[in-house]
């Protein structure tokens, strides 16, 4: 999965659904049903200053860098919760807040699955790209 920067229009904003085929999708929530709307789990908004946030009834965790990636692990990251979202302002910020190459964020979609996104790689040339793998328990 990779996210860039979305466009600048006040209005673009960009859903993850780790339950989908289609992990990510531009489409504005007031075209889709409450079931819908409520099936994503995290979003990447801003365009200058992106925002990766964790969507409500959601629960998020962080692994840092080279702690274990185990289904377990991530579950239990996931659980405890504490990551509700994360501003890629700059590199120093983001990397701060643990947003590293090697670390993965967890999280138990609506589904009771539970996600590892390991990033990849952070660009930073001009404004953020991340890639991640992204690995679903169930």
């Amino acid at each position: 999965m990779r996210l860039s920067p979305p466009a600048c229009d006040n209005i673009t904003y960009i859903h993850i659904d780790f339950d989908s085929d289609r992990l990510t999708q531009k489409i504005n929530t007031r075209d889709l049903s409450t079931r819908e709307a409520n099936a994503f789990d995290m979003g990447w908004a801003g365009c200058i200053n992106p925002v990766l946030m964790l969507e409500k009834g959601r629960s998020a965790g962080l692994l840092t860098a080279g702690a274990a990636a185990t289904p377990e692990s991530c579950r239990a990251a996931a659980s405890g919760g504490g990551l509700e979202s994360v501003a890629f302002d700059n590199q120093r910020d983001a990397a701060d807040q643990g947003m590293v190459a090697g670390a993965a964020i967890c999280v138990i979609t609506d589904q009771k699955r539970v996600v590892m996104a390991k990033i990849d790689n952070i660009s930073w040339a001009g404004q953020p790209t991340i890639d991640f793998s992204v690995t679903t328990w169930t």
